[in-house]
């Protein structure tokens, strides 16, 4: 008597999913074609299996696949998913630590391979060894953003303001046979602010219902959203879910950086954990005032985004300058209080204006506004220094001013003066 199957190795194996290995039935063979099937387990027939009055086991017209006469139907298979509790289990589960698992030293039998993959499993008995193929595929996740909400998505790093809302697409896509939860815990760092509408939708465009086909719990910052069993088990391979939400960039948010402010989407099914993370950079102008040699004291600024007319930027101030504020008072000014200067921050790659708006005293106020450019990627604030010229004094009425007639007084008083000491030393003498 020969052993049906020695060896099974499941080739394709997924790293870090657990593999169990049944007994279903036992099997004697004469080592060619000739094999019987007993089992301690089923004593009487049922829709798949027949069992006559010794205990042999053969399949029944609806335990075979109607295309396939040597393989079973999904109805057989499904039965004895149900009947795993009386199968024998062969030694320990085993986690697969490459692509493939072996069991050997297996006596004849009739096996079921049970994984943590899938609800696909393998059932085998080829002589003198079986390999199988995993028929399970593991879910993914992919994420991507858009500075507008019907814009185009990628995952490419957005620069933009503070203040701008950043639009996320979160796609689910099933795998073959999953039949467990799928988690995403999505996580922002401090210079975003989750916003308040999340919605889940099937491929139709469908809305999920809330706990009933997904949980969903939120922060300041993120969420995790978990896409319950029982509907992961209606979907077909390769359908999909899409999360959509938005996060609106805030003060905190890591200027001349293009890692600081992330979005990362951790997405776990069974042992399987990828995460992916995508980025929002946002930029800054640091802005000095001097006369042309030192600074000066006293500037005040307003922002613009054309050299002439165009629309006013709003700031508003906290303890490190200013930074970008649509909501910001329009009265408000950039002020350069010191020598070290003042930042402005949270704006987009661009050119933007400033106009003077208070001037120092005994200097000209600007006539123009005085560009300043920001660069996509730049890593360093932006410098920019306004320079505001002396004021000259203006003539008084009466032409070219009294002054003159000081300064020539001035002088022939001097002048008699001289004369007059001259002339007494003449007579001294």
């Amino acid at each position: 008597t020969s052993t049906i199957a020695t060896l099974i190795t499941v080739d394709n194996a997924i790293k870090d999913e657990t593999y169990t290995l049944y007994k279903v039935f036992d099997a004697k063979s004469d080592g060619s074609d000739a094999i019987s099937y007993k089992s301690t387990w089923m004593t009487t027939s049922n829709d798949y299996f027949a069992v006559d009055s010794k205990g042999n086991i053969t399949i029944k017209d609806a335990g075979k696949d109607p295309t396939d006469k040597t393989k079973l139907s999904d109805a057989a298979i499904s039965w004895l998913k149900t009947q795993i509790s009386n199968f024998t289990q062969v030694g320990d589960p085993k986690v697969a630590s490459g692509t493939t698992v072996e069991w050997t030293g297996l006596a004849d039998g009739y096996y079921y391979i049970n994984t943590t993959t899938g609800s696909f499993v393998t059932i085998d008995s080829v002589r003198p060894d079986a390999t199988v193929e995993e028929k399970n595929t593991i879910p993914s996740g992919d994420k991507s953003q858009s500075a507008t909400k019907s814009g185009t998505y990628a995952d490419t790093t957005l620069h933009m303001n503070i203040g701008d809302t950043v639009y996320y697409k979160y796609v689910i896509t099933n795998g073959k046979g999953s039949d467990k939860n799928i988690k995403v815990t999505d996580t922002m760092t401090n210079g975003l602010d989750l916003q308040s509408t999340i919605t889940v939708k099937d491929k139709e465009g469908s809305a999920l219902v809330k706990d009933t086909d997904y949980t969903l719990t939120t922060t300041d910052h993120g969420f995790v959203l978990t896409l319950l069993e029982a509907y992961v088990k209606t979907m077909g391979t390769n359908d999909t879910v899409t999360v959509e939400y938005s996060a609106k960039i805030n003060k905190n948010a890591v200027v001349d950086n293009a890692t600081g402010n992330s979005n990362n989407a951790e997405f776990k099914y069974s042992g399987q954990t990828t995460e992916e993370t995508i980025y929002v950079a946002t930029y800054d102008f640091q802005l000095y005032k001097t006369d042309g040699k030192k600074y000066l004291p006293g500037s005040g600024f307003k922002l613009y985004d054309a050299a002439t007319g165009g629309n006013q930027i709003t700031v508003s101030k906290d303890d490190t300058g200013y930074y970008r504020d649509a909501d910001g008072s329009a009265s408000t000014q950039i002020m350069v209080e010191s020598a070290d200067g003042v930042n402005v921050r949270g704006l987009a790659p661009g050119k933007y204006y400033l106009e003077e708006t208070t001037t120092p005293d005994g200097y000209n106020t600007l006539t123009k506004r005085e560009e300043v450019t920001i660069t996509s990627g730049a890593t360093a604030a932006a410098q920019v220094t306004v320079v505001n010229e002396a004021g000259t004094e203006l003539p008084s009425t009466g032409g070219i001013g009294t002054t003159i007639f000081y300064i020539i007084g001035a002088a022939l008083v001097i002048g008699c003066a001289v004369i007059l000491v001259s002339r007494r030393r003449i007579r001294n003498k």
